[in-house]
């Protein structure tokens, strides 16, 4: 028991470090280019999850360590995610999907599959997840070749797909001014097949390559530029000269947005608050909502009732806690059981 008790000790000494470095938004993962480009697939838990244990292990203070231990307190820390039942839940899932996950990182015609994880456990609310030795090689052997993600950018996220594409994205960073490239900008190409292997998609799904432009990546995209990010994308779909209907690749121009002063950023939200692109916005989210509300009724009002109630948690930043509706939660709990609906959008 005492030895437990040191350990909690320890952990919430840790919690506190980190509480100190997210209120200076100085939280960030560094995350090899191999590592951004390997084909994968991964829930949006499951790669908060794998994130914040890399975070975790970069603090350690023994080079050789390959578990980390991590509180569901700190996983609701770092990544934003609210303390429920069902967090908990896809917490759980996303370690039995870490357990069994596996990298391809191909060059050429070579390529390399990495296991990730050693072994993972989950006793009385902790987590420990093992890496295995020749993912932790992967990491530390590859020098310069990485990039920063915060983990404020991350904690914005709504889809694995579009933080997928942003961590491509930001795996190419470097490119930027060079190559005939303006200062501030850089681009680069993805075939539609290796895109859909980074993504985890199955090769035989979404063979009609403009559906996949149109629900995929359009659609991450437009999250990624929504969002409060280092970069915006840009991207433009290249028809193969063989077959005009078919896209063959596609070109993302990521570029850094301009610094804006006091004055601006007034501006902006303003302008924001009148445009017709949020009332349509806003529309859509209420529609979603009144289909929710008649479908599962009784469901509904008990779970709205229960995040009406509830106060903001001390761990949770009061800019992300504000932008979290209990509308956006009360969906989010209802998915999170397995209920859906019908959406078009």
């Amino acid at each position: 028991m005492q030895k437990n008790g040191k350990q909690e000790q320890k952990i919430s000494q840790k919690e506190q470090k980190i509480s100190q470095k997210s209120s200076k938004n100085e939280l960030y993962v560094v995350q090899p280019h191999a590592v951004a480009r390997a084909y994968y697939k991964l829930s949006l838990t499951g790669h908060k999850l794998l994130k914040t244990a890399i975070l975790k292990l970069k603090t350690a203070t023994d080079e050789k360590e390959r578990a980390v231990t991590i509180s569901m307190k700190e996983i609701y820390q770092i990544t934003g995610m609210l303390p429920c039942s069902e967090n908990t839940k896809l917490v759980k899932n996303a370690m039995k999907e870490l357990a069994i996950l596996h990298m391809t990182i191909e060059s050429g015609e070579d390529f390399r599959l990495i296991n990730t994880i050693e072994c993972a456990d989950y006793v009385d609310g902790l987590l420990t997840i093992k890496f295995t030795e020749t993912f932790l090689q992967v990491y530390n052997t590859l020098e310069n070749l990485y990039q920063k993600i915060q983990i404020e950018e991350l904690m914005q996220f709504k889809h694995s797909n579009a933080l997928r594409l942003f961590e491509i994205a930001k795996s190419w960073e470097s490119e930027e001014g060079k190559k005939g490239n303006r200062p501030g900008e850089w681009f680069f190409y993805e075939k539609v097949p290796e895109i859909k292997k980074k993504l985890g998609i199955e090769e035989s799904k979404w063979q009609e390559t403009n559906n996949f432009h149109r629900k995929i990546i359009k659609n991450g995209v437009d999250e990624i530029n929504s969002l409060n990010l280092s970069l915006k994308i840009d991207y433009k779909p290249e028809k193969s000269e063989a077959n005009a209907r078919y896209i063959e690749r596609i070109k993302f121009t990521c570029h850094k947005p301009a610094k804006k002063t006091a004055k601006q950023k007034t501006k902006s939200a303003k302008n924001e608050e009148e445009s017709p692109e949020k009332a349509k916005l806003r529309e859509l989210d209420a529609q979603e909502e009144q289909k929710w509300r008649e479908k599962y009724p009784k469901e509904w009002d008990e779970t709205f009732r229960r995040f009406a109630n509830d106060e903001k948690p001390p761990h949770i930043p009061e800019s992300a806690w504000l932008t979290i509706s209990c509308v956006t939660r009360t969906i989010a709990s209802l998915k999170a059981k397995g209920l859906t609906i019908d959406t078009d959008h």
